[in-house]
């Protein structure tokens, strides 16, 4: 996933954006989401919006089928995650979710870490792990 970072009347909104349009988190873009809000706060900015390009907000992670991965990946996964959720939760900015479509898994955890969330009549939030009775990635990787 790619992530992008613009400045509209001297607000900062960074845009998750995929090929798929699901907007889902990896490790890569997690870092570099990381990375962008220190380069944010080093600038000396106050706030910063984030949200999804398309319909999406953010589906949650790329994991694909949880049976195809090592469980070694999916904690590497929640590890990472959960390390960008506290820097998320703990940096100057004042960071504003605007949730223009679905939110699900990892990306309702992006939801909480930000001060302020603004949701379009669009927006839904939703866990799918738990209707194959899976607890969220999270859990599995220890990040709680």
């Amino acid at each position: 996933m790619e992530l992008t970072c613009t400045v509209h009347e001297n607000i900062p909104v960074i845009t998750l954006a995929s090929a798929d349009g699901g907007n889902r988190l990896d490790t890569a873009s997690l870092r570099r989401l990381s990375r962008m809000l220190a380069e944010l706060e080093a600038e000396g900015r106050a706030c910063a919006v984030l949200t999804g390009q398309g319909g999406n907000f953010c589906l949650g992670g790329a994991l694909g089928e949880l049976t195809a991965m090592d469980y070694g990946e999916i904690e590497a996964f929640g590890r990472v995650f959960g390390e960008t959720l506290m820097e998320m939760a703990r940096c100057g900015l004042v960071l504003i979710a605007a949730v223009n479509g679905p939110a699900q898994g990892g990306g309702i955890c992006l939801v909480e870490a930000c001060d302020l969330a603004v949701a379009a009549q669009s927006a839904r939030f939703s866990l799918p792990e738990v209707l194959g009775g899976r607890p969220p990635v999270l859990s599995y990787a220890g990040a709680y």
